[in-house]
């Protein structure tokens, strides 16, 4: 059986050694685009120049995590290595704190420890059919090596705790 630390490095092996030889994956476009016509966003909290998704955002150096995302709509597609739970914890307490609606494109790992101490009861989990496939730092698109979800949370004492399926978003097609 493989622990999640082993898991957390495995992808992080195969996102290295991908084709294109980057670990930059940019989120799928359609899906960005949908999400962003619910949530209206304001910031792109997990980003760079190159993969940025909102005029606003904030890249390594601006250190997200470090920053307030007070009242803001936050969109964010984290690093999904070692670091994923503190992500989870900063999402979760900018909208619980702070007013921040954040929603996150993340892997679907309901067993892992951040999923039942962050987002279980807490937020809004849209579970996505099939595999996303994102663009690889400008150098073509890969599918996913796991199952996807959409986790939202909303501002205010709680939040919102819902599961639910979404096969597709307004203008997102199935793959």
């Amino acid at each position: 059986m493989m622990t999640s630390a082993a898991a957390t490095h495995s992808i992080r092996w195969k996102a290295a050694t991908t084709p294109a030889g980057t670990t930059v994956w940019r989120t799928p476009p359609a899906l960005y685009s949908a999400l962003d016509q619910e949530f209206a966003f304001t910031l792109d909290v997990a980003a760079d120049e190159d993969n940025a998704q909102c005029d606003r955002f904030f890249d390594r150096e601006a250190d997200a995590l470090g920053q307030t995302w007070a009242g803001e709509s936050v969109f964010c597609n984290p690093p999904y290595g070692r670091d994923l739970e503190r992500w989870l914890r900063k999402a979760e307490t900018e909208a619980r704190d702070n007013g921040a609606t954040v929603v996150m494109v993340l892997p679907a790992r309901t067993g892992n420890r951040w999923f039942h101490r962050y987002v279980l009861g807490r937020a809004e989990v849209r579970f996505i059919e099939g595999r996303l496939g994102f663009t690889l730092g400008g150098a073509g698109r890969a599918r996913a090596p796991f199952d996807s979800m959409v986790v939202v949370f909303y501002p205010g004492e709680g939040g919102c705790s819902a599961l639910r399926a979404q096969p597709t978003f307004p203008g997102f097609p199935r793959n």
